[in-house]
Parts: structure tokens; C-alpha cells; sequence
């Protein structure tokens, strides 16, 4: 659906000499690419609106998206799969913060935490068979990462240790368990490709 839309829309632009008819491909490309980012994250403001909860979407998103970008991962062959992924892992975060005791939320805060830092630093970046990376990105990808890494982990720390709020640290650290995991389905599956071949 989004890349026969990508392909009438620079089809269109191309029609109308708005982009050079050679340039069409990257143009359908990026369209793809927007329309995607629009659907995912349209659905995931829809849900934390119906629900309530904004701001637990917000502290996700910032633990989940700049390591994410940096640290690579599991990248799903369709937009389809794409979407289902990010609308389970969402809903997994939504009820994981709901069901986690306050009591409890920042030593569960810090358990995730230190699980998905070591994966993070010991793993990032990882370059899925769906988005590959050169030798200079995975460089450049790898120091990033340990620097981010190490910033969000003094950040969370001081986060859990003075803040009253329990579930402020809980949502950001769930985005970079997400990230973790994303690593570790991108490393397992390709272990699996290459054993199978």
C-alpha cells in the first residue's frame, strides 16, 4: 500500500516536472520512507491519546529513537511488519508500566537499565540485512553509541536516585530495553541465516 502510493506520487511529481524523471527513484524511496514514519507514528499518537498517556509515550520515544538511530537493529522487511512490530512492542510498554508496582518501578528501572546498556555497548551497532552500514558508519555508529549510552545511564541513574516521580525513568529505559532486544533479533537472526546457508 505505502510504496504503491510512493510510486503515484512521484509518479505524479515526475508528470508535472516538478523532480527529474531520473530522480524518481530516490524521490519513491523517500516518500516511502515519510509515509511509513507518518503511519507509525500517527498510530502510536492515536493510541497514547486513547489511553492516556502522552507522556509515558513521550519518555518512551526518548530512550527508544536517538539510540535506535545510532545503534541499529532488527529492521522488518515490510512496512506491514514494520507497523505490527512497533504497535506490539508500544502495547507492551503501555502495559508494563502500568502493571509494574511504583513500589518496585525504579529497581526495575535499573535492572532493565544495566541489561540494556551492556547489550548496547557490547552489540551496537548492528548493521540488519534490511539497512546495511559502512565501514565509516559502523565506526562512527560505535562511538556515538558508547557515548550515548553512557549519558543515558548517568541521566537515568540521577533520575532513580533523586527524583520523587518513580515512573519518569521507567518509560525512557523501557525504549532502550526495546532497543536492546532490537539488537538481539537483528544478531540472533543473522546467526540463524548463516548456520542455515
Amino acid at each position: 500500500m505505502i510504496t504503491k502510493l510512493s510510486k503515484k506520487v512521484s509518479f505524479y511529481f515526475s508528470q508535472n516536472k516538478m523532480i527529474e524523471s531520473n530522480d524518481r527513484e530516490v524521490f519513491e524511496y523517500s516518500f516511502e520512507v515519510l509515509f511509513s514514519t507518518f503511519m507509525n507514528f500517527g498510530a502510536v499518537a492515536v493510541i497514547a491519546f486513547l489511553t492516556n498517556s502522552i507522556h509515558i509515550t513521550a519518555l518512551y520515544l526518548l530512550g527508544f529513537i536517538p539510540m535506535r538511530l545510532i545503534a541499529g537493529g532488527y529492521h522488518a522487511k515490510t512496512h506491514l511488519r514494520c507497523f505490527l512490530l512497533l504497535l506490539v512492542n508500544y502495547s507492551l510498554l503501555l502495559l508494563a508500566v502500568r502493571l509494574v508496582p511504583i513500589t518496585i518501578a525504579n529497581d526495575v528501572a535499573l535492572i532493565l537499565l544495566a541489561g540494556s546498556i551492556m547489550t548496547i555497548l557490547i552489540l551496537a551497532p548492528v548493521a540488519d540485512q534490511n539497512k546495511p552500514l559502512s565501514e565509516n558508519e559502523y565506526r562512527r555508529n560505535k562511538a556515538i553509541s558508547q557515548i550515548s549510552a553512557s549519558i543515558y545511564t548517568g541521566l537515568l541513574v540521577l533520575i532513580i536516585s533523586f527524583c520523587n516521580d518513580s515512573r519518569i525513568a521507567l518509560p525512557i529505559v523501557l525504549g532502550l530495553f526495546s532497543v536492546a532486544l532490537s539488537l538481539l533479533s537483528s544478531v540472533i537472526r543473522d546467526r540463524i541465516v548463516s548456520n542455515s546457508t
